[in-house]
């Protein structure tokens, strides 16, 4: 059974896309819909590494956050200081 898609993915679905394949996690219909629909790769592309700065950068503000509620001060290079 061949399925055709007639429109382009709007935004939500490219990032439903990049986050289905960042986590491994992408049905094939969906799979199929992004090679078929006309979409360029670049689009994808640039999405993805979007999504992993703004992964890497949520996951330094959470560990900041965490040393500063233990009572550290974190500064700019990563250095704790004045942890008791």
């Amino acid at each position: 059974m061949e399925t055709k898609f007639s429109s382009k993915p709007n935004f939500w679905q490219v990032l439903q896309s990049v986050l289905g394949a960042l986590f491994g996690v992408q049905s094939s219909k969906v799979r199929e819909r992004d090679f078929m629909a006309g979409r360029s790769w670049w689009v994808y592309l640039g999405l993805g590494i979007l999504v992993v700065i703004l992964l890497i950068l949520l996951l330094i503000g959470i560990a900041k956050w965490i040393l500063w509620q233990a009572g550290g001060q974190v500064l700019a290079g990563g250095q704790v200081i004045n942890f008791c």
